[in-house]
């Protein structure tokens, strides 16, 4: 293992008891599970104890990472991940996974306002890109003494970042909208756009029981019909 892979076995030292939750005492203060985690970049998969693993995984969903971003990092199989969930069961996971979730859609819904400024990874790709284009154009220009051609370079240059400048546009819109219907998914309770409706009882006290409606014909006599 490398010198790098050493570093981040040594920060996690023992791996947290499933039953002590989230949070758990340490010499009167509280600590979160999730203190001793740093993302992990070493190539080599991990030699850690699958409880660590799963927390690991609860804690790149907390940071917004897909679940199978987080599985790709630390090279964990995800049948065995979904197994120790087991999402029929009430497994020792089931309500940290839960939370998780509910956390992954907050930062899910954070990461919109991140695209829309073009502060995501896509974005600064797309970046670089534009600044090579013009950087190679520039030089071209410098080269060239002739006014003409420089004025074809100038106006192939905006022709080029007006392209480049439309494809970023749709990609942000793709991910925005791709972002937010995910956000929806894992945290309905607060991103969910179907507005609910709430009946109580005509004083305001306690709610009232739903009672199905009746329908009568009355004909001209007076009586009932029935149909």
């Amino acid at each position: 293992m490398t010198k790098k892979g050493r570093k981040h076995t040594a920060k996690g030292k023992a791996a947290p008891s499933e039953k002590s939750g989230v949070f758990h005492e340490d010499k009167n203060r509280t600590v979160s599970v999730y203190s001793g985690f740093a993302r992990w970049k070493d190539r080599a998969a991990p030699k850690w104890h699958p409880v660590k693993k799963m927390r690991y995984v609860f804690f790149r969903m907390i940071a917004g990472i897909t679940i199978t971003d987080a599985l790709r990092e630390i090279r964990w199989s995800p049948s065995e991940f979904w197994h120790m969930i087991d999402l029929k069961a009430e497994t020792p996971f089931h309500a940290e996974y839960v939370r998780a979730k509910k956390l992954q859609g907050r930062a899910l819904g954070d990461a919109t306002v991140v695209i829309a400024e073009g502060r995501d990874a896509v974005s600064r790709i797309e970046k670089k890109r534009m600044k090579k284009i013009v950087d190679r154009v520039t030089r071209k220009m410098s080269r060239t003494k002739s006014k003409f051609a420089r004025k074809v370079l100038m106006q192939q240059l905006l022709g080029d970042l007006r392209e480049i400048d439309k494809i970023v546009m749709g990609r942000n819109k793709l991910q925005i909208e791709s972002v937010k219907w995910l956000a929806e998914k894992v945290n309905p309770a607060e991103f969910s756009q179907k507005s609910t409706l709430a009946v109580g009882s005509p004083d305001g006290q306690g709610s009232a029981e739903a009672r199905p409606i009746a329908v009568q014909f009355v004909g001209p006599d007076g009586k009932v019909v029935k149909l």
